[in-house]
């Protein structure tokens, strides 16, 4: 009998926390609106949504300024990089920092990020095999070249320096 009542006990516990949570979540307001691109607007204390013209008057409360900021924000958002490039970004600040210097006989994957960031800047797809081959040299004499930098063949910080600002623009 105490068997049962212990199994009858834990499941009216078991239900009233069940209870609850679901009446925690349900009553819940987080009093916050999103725009039509799910970003945060404001709280939505103090909005009449039935006396309003439409949402967005109501949101940005017809102040030019507010949506001025809006356009900006749209701006900065359509040049956010890929991941694939910012990784790129960061490998490359990586040889900057460390002020690795390249030059035909090179090998490593240092040497694939560089092939990487050629193959972007000419828009090829030749293969990175890590070896700073005669193909590698001549690609960046001619990136240098037209790049305005001294075209030696040999990439170094400087090289890796324009190949970031090229990336970010």
């Amino acid at each position: 009998m105490s068997e049962f009542k212990y199994r009858f006990v834990n499941l009216i516990l078991l239900a009233a926390l069940g209870f609850g949570i679901y009446w925690a979540f349900s009553t819940i307001d987080n009093s916050i609106i999103y725009s039509k691109d799910s970003d945060v607007i404001t709280s939505n204390e103090n909005i009449d949504y039935e006396n309003s013209k439409n949402e967005e008057d109501v949101l940005f409360d017809n102040t030019k300024e507010e949506k001025k900021d809006i356009d900006i924000n749209k701006k900065e958002e359509e040049k956010k990089l890929s991941p694939e490039i910012e990784v790129l970004i960061g490998k490359l600040n990586g040889l900057t920092e460390d002020r690795v210097y390249m030059k035909k006989g090179s090998r490593g994957t240092r040497v694939g990020t560089v092939q990487e960031f050629l193959n972007i800047y000419f828009d090829t797809s030749k293969t990175i095999d890590n070896d700073y081959g005669p193909g590698t040299m001549s690609d960046i004499k001619d990136f240098q070249n037209s790049e305005g930098l001294e075209a030696d063949g040999l990439a170094g910080p400087e090289t890796y320096e324009k190949m970031i600002s090229i990336l970010t623009e």
